[in-house]
């Protein structure tokens, strides 16, 4: 379930050669952070720091994450994780990351991090850990 296949997309047209290595938009999640006196840096370690504090908010104070800046906010976490990691973005979709194939879609994988079981959770973590130890 978890990276999902990047296979079947195709870049956009004209899409740049340049790897996307940072993206905007994560700032609402950032301020959303702050407002609650937490430290942004300690929960952009890692995707494990993320989930953990993501999982520690209770279910109504999770749907008031501002939910697409803090799929940003988690696919740059994973991006910098790994060397050979870009943002891959293709028309009409919310970004990827990855090398292709093994990419995640950061907006599915924030949803399964705030919504699954405790088993499915530490499951996806150590994938993560392990897509970004395959780094090239």
């Amino acid at each position: 379930m978890i990276p999902r296949g990047c296979s079947g997309y195709e870049a956009h047209n004209g899409a740049s050669k340049t790897p996307v290595r940072h993206l905007e938009g994560y700032e609402p999640f950032q301020a959303w952070i702050e407002s609650r006196g937490f430290d942004v840096a300690r929960i952009a370690e890692s995707v494990s720091s993320f989930g953990d504090f993501i999982r520690a908010q209770n279910a109504e104070v999770r749907e008031s994450i501002p939910e697409t800046g803090a799929a940003v906010f988690l696919g740059n976490i994973l991006v910098h994780s790994r060397a050979d990691a870009e943002w891959l973005i293709f028309e009409g979709e919310f970004p990827s990351v990855g090398p292709i194939p093994h990419c995640y879609e950061p907006l599915h994988l924030l949803r399964f991090i705030a919504e699954s079981g405790e088993p499915e959770y530490d499951a996806a973590a150590q994938s993560t850990r392990t897509w970004a130890a395959a780094s090239a």
